[in-house]
């Protein structure tokens, strides 16, 4: 009796089968129901992501033959560090002509000077010389007065009075031309004192160009030698020596490592979950799943990858079909897991964002202020400033300013 009771209740056949089929399909659903609400509900991945970085092109910064390459394809630099280095003969030539052009030039202002104070003795000298004239035309007059009395009375001749009378004329004569030779003379005097302006030997505009044109010159010497503007690794290297280059011709390229991000690719049906600071968790294919890097979302592209593309896609024809786009969204990498792990430009990465945190602004929403602000964050220990070839070779470099002062203060000696 008991037999046929336990024969009776386990399930046999194709029926039993069934219900123990169905019965771990429900623990299936339910497990992946499970881990999907406490792994994967409140997170958005994308393997399309990849690293960028900034490639700071360095550049000739004027023309010439490069003499010497200091630095190697992939080899790390620093700030200021000598790049290349330019023949500096011909530079060196035109340096020693100007010098001695601002010599020159201080000579002729200095002698311009002194012209001004012959100019206001002459002055002088050409009013004494028409007070004379003057007083000789007023002896002249009384003269022939007293000729013109004696010829009335008779103890002369007509041929004296009229000699008398032609010694006036003459000295009427020399009255104007002595008045107009003192003109003339104040009026040099006025333009040779127009000239200099009572300005100083350092402030007189001839001057000055000359001036400027060796800081000119001073400043091509300078840039005859390259130095890194920022450090990191160098790429893309086309600089030989020998080789002539006109200014502004690209010579390397120096990538900061310290300073890369992420560019995730996501569909536009993903972005609405996304916030910024949201933190991500990253990993590259040159390191494998194990390494993790951590990161932040700053902000989102202002389009699509293909609305920046060379040819963008035209939508308004007969033959359109609806493609799911993508739109760029920047992600800040640790700069700790950076420094242990380092990346390179280009390389593959998989993101995963978790999106359970809704307090943040939504990417579609960030200001400029705001993604100003999110970007410093993201790179919060900036290496310090260091010399650059621009500060090294300023207007006011203290050794060319005190070579300039010493050519005027050398040619203005008397």
């Amino acid at each position: 009796m008991s037999q046929t009771v336990t024969a009776t209740l386990r399930p046999t056949g194709r029926k039993g089968r069934l219900a123990v089929l169905s019965i771990l399909v429900v623990i299936i659903a339910l497990g992946a129901f499970s881990y999907w609400d406490h792994f994967l509900r409140d997170i958005v991945a994308t393997d399309n992501a990849y690293v960028q970085g900034h490639v700071v092109p360095v550049s000739a910064l004027t023309a010439g033959t490069i003499r010497e390459v200091y630095v190697a394809e992939t080899e790390h630099v620093q700030a200021g560090q000598p790049l290349v280095a330019f023949d500096e003969s011909d530079i060196d030539i035109h340096l020693q002509q100007l010098e001695s052009d601002l010599g020159k030039t201080v000579r002729e202002i200095t002698a311009l000077s002194r012209q001004v104070s012959v100019s206001e003795a002459q002055v002088k000298a050409k009013h004494a010389e028409w007070i004379r004239a003057q007083h000789e035309l007023e002896r002249h007059k009384a003269y022939r007065e007293r000729r013109a009395a004696l010829v009335n009375r008779g103890l002369t001749t007509q041929e004296d009075y009229r000699n008398a009378e032609t010694q006036v004329r003459s000295a009427e004569a020399q009255v104007e031309a002595a008045r107009s030779q003192w003109e003339a003379s104040q009026q040099q005097a006025v333009a040779s004192k127009a000239l200099l302006r009572d300005s100083s030997i350092f402030e007189h505009p001839t001057v000055l160009g000359q001036v400027a044109k060796l800081r000119e010159a001073w400043l091509v010497k300078q840039r005859a030698q390259i130095l890194a503007p920022v450090s990191g690794q160098v790429a893309k290297r086309n600089a030989q020596p020998g080789q002539r280059v006109a200014q502004g011709s690209s010579m390397m390229a120096i990538v900061p490592l310290d300073q890369l991000w992420v560019d995730a690719n996501f569909k536009e049906n993903q972005i609405a979950a996304l916030r910024v600071d949201q933190p991500v968790s990253l990993t590259a294919d040159l390191y494998g799943d194990e390494i993790r890097f951590r990161g932040r979302l700053l902000g989102l592209s202002p389009g699509t990858g293909t609305a920046f593309s060379l040819l963008p896609a035209q939508q308004a024809s007969g033959n359109w079909v609806k493609v799911v786009q993508r739109v760029p969204v920047r992600i800040a990498i640790e700069p700790d897991d950076l420094k242990s792990y380092p990346l390179r430009v280009g390389l593959s990465m998989r993101v995963r964002v978790d999106v359970s945190r809704k307090d943040g602004l939504r990417l579609t929403h960030v200001s400029t202020e705001t993604a100003n602000a999110q970007e410093l964050i993201a790179n919060p220990a900036k290496p310090a400033k260091q010399p650059s070839q621009q500060s090294a070779i300023a207007a006011e470099d203290p050794a060319i300013h005190a070579k300039i002062r010493s050519i005027i203060e050398q040619h203005a000696q008397p």
